[in-house]
């Protein structure tokens, strides 16, 4: 290729050039001609230069083949490295608009470009964006799987992801074992499968990867760890209640009448009351003589609260004491 002309002009560089006269082979037939049949223009956007656009105006020959047997008659002659067939821009500027289109898509994409100098509209950096390869499709040899509610309480549906990576592989249409199990055989290699505790994931790892080994994701181990170690310390927050001021805090009432209802109910357990028995004589629902019975201790029911703290916290002890040095009243 040979360069004529560079200048600037309507605020973009504008650089002339024509291909040189030797002769191209045909891509029919492959014999070399240099006969031209005429000359044709192709405008191509390159990559800006200090934030100006830059167009190459190239001039190209068409030409005859000069095998009287070959098919096709006359072609264009193409510039590799440069054009490619009904292009419009050079290779350059085709990364250029890929590599802002894959990490901003259209619209983002577009602005961007713009402020470099390569005018483009969003439909044609997704036009960019779609025409690309799909890349090859490798499983890795660890996955994660987990579902999510698409409607909660109706609708389930299951994600497998990259565990290295963490991108998204695949998303499948519900949360069955069946489902789970044929998409690992259409997938062999994978080798390490980090799921939660549902058993039908279970049957689908050991149905359609048994080589693979099973292990628990850090998200539920987390969070079982902190349910175990939440509900093992309410369970005994008596024992460790106050124990930076070494006194005891007075009990309220709800908490004096729980250890009450709790040693009579066991009470009449251990001389071998029923649970309905107990319930009718001592005024209470079925559900709370139940309950009471199935706790092992009392602090256990008192911990069960899960109240918050509230701003009269600070000012609960002096009004239990002023209630209680009030008179009756004598209505």
């Amino acid at each position: 290729m040979e360069i004529e002309q560079v200048d600037r002009q309507d605020g973009q560089i504008r650089v002339v050039a024509r291909t040189r006269g030797d002769p191209v082979c045909c891509p029919s037939c492959g014999t070399a001609t240099g006969k031209v049949h005429g000359y044709h223009r192709r405008r191509l956007a390159d990559r800006p230069v200090d934030g100006l656009p830059v167009v190459i105006e190239l001039r190209l020959r068409r030409l005859v083949c000069v095998n009287l047997d070959c098919v096709r008659q006359t072609f264009h002659e193409q510039v590799p490295g440069l054009a490619g067939r009904y292009g419009r821009r050079t290779p350059g500027a085709t990364a250029l608009v890929i590599a802002c289109a894959l990490a901003l898509a259209e619209r983002a994409g577009a602005s961007l470009l713009a402020t470099i100098g390569l005018l483009l509209s969003r439909t044609s950096v997704l036009s960019t964006l779609m025409a690309l390869p799909e890349p090859p499709s490798t499983v890795p040899a660890v996955i994660g799987v987990d579902d999510f509610a698409i409607k909660r309480g109706q609708r389930y549906a299951t994600v497998i992801i990259d565990a290295v990576t963490h991108r998204c592989l695949e998303v499948l249409p519900d949360r069955l074992g069946v489902t789970f199990a044929h998409w690992l055989q259409a997938h062999p290699g994978v080798r390490l499968i980090c799921r939660d505790r549902s058993a039908a994931y279970a049957a689908g790892a050991r149905d359609g990867a048994p080589q693979a080994v099973q292990c628990a994701d850090r998200w539920h181990l987390l969070n079982n760890l902190s349910e175990a170690v939440e509900k093992l310390a309410l369970a005994h927050r008596g024992c460790f209640r106050d124990i930076a001021t070494g006194q005891g805090r007075d009990e309220g009432p709800t908490v004096r009448r729980t250890r009450s209802r709790y040693a009579a109910i066991h009470a009449l357990l251990g001389q071998g009351v029923t649970n309905n028995e107990i319930a009718r004589r001592l005024h209470l629902a079925l559900n709370t003589v139940k309950k009471y019975a199935r706790a092992p201790h009392v602090e256990q029911l008192i911990g069960g609260s899960k109240r918050g703290a509230t701003l009269v916290d600070p000012f609960r002890d002096y009004l239990r004491s002023r209630r209680a040095a009030e008179p009756p009243n004598p209505a």
